[in-house]
């Protein structure tokens, strides 16, 4: 059973190992890229390896800042969610969710289990097209950022745990 947190709430960070693993893996295939690099930039495969090298480089960066404190996180109260990433932070209140389940997102070579939601019926619009769309495409109106350090089952019991306990 999903402990539930007391009355001040509980703060979740992203999993330390895996954003510095993912930072590492960006570092390296930023510096192959790098290393690349024709000495004539005029030679077309250079601006290939040039642009690799941003986009790793960029997902380096981003590893990194969710590591710093304060930068990422999951926060769980009695009043509902906030979820803040990279630039955003989003505030939910309890009565905006139906419930909490797991869904899959399959690329070639994996499958990642993820956290998502479903909005309740006259919760508020928010962004239609997008809740649409993500309906359409994973089946789920909507879905954390990452599991932040959890099983991906527990933090959905946890969070319908919640739910049943704080929402309407």
């Amino acid at each position: 059973m999903a402990q539930i947190p007391r009355d001040g709430g509980v703060s979740l960070r992203p999993a330390r190992r895996k954003w510095i693993l993912v930072g590492l893996a960006c570092l390296g295939f930023t510096a192959i890229a790098v290393a690349l690099l024709p000495s004539e930039p005029d030679r077309l495969d250079a601006v290939g390896l040039a642009f690799g090298a941003a986009f790793f480089g960029l997902g380096a960066l981003i590893s990194t800042w969710q590591l710093v404190p304060g930068a990422a996180y999951l926060r769980i109260g009695p009043d509902g969610l906030v979820v803040k990433s990279l630039w955003r932070t989003h505030r939910h209140g309890w009565d905006e969710f139906e419930r909490f389940e797991i869904y899959e997102v399959t690329s070639q070579y994996s499958t990642q289990r993820m956290v998502g939601f479903q909005v309740r019926d006259g919760a508020p619009a928010g962004r239609p097209f997008g809740r649409t769309l993500s309906r359409g495409l994973a089946g789920v109106d909507g879905g954390l950022p990452d599991t932040y350090g959890r099983d991906p089952d527990e933090l959905a019991e946890l969070l319908q745990a919640c739910l049943d306990r704080y929402g309407r």
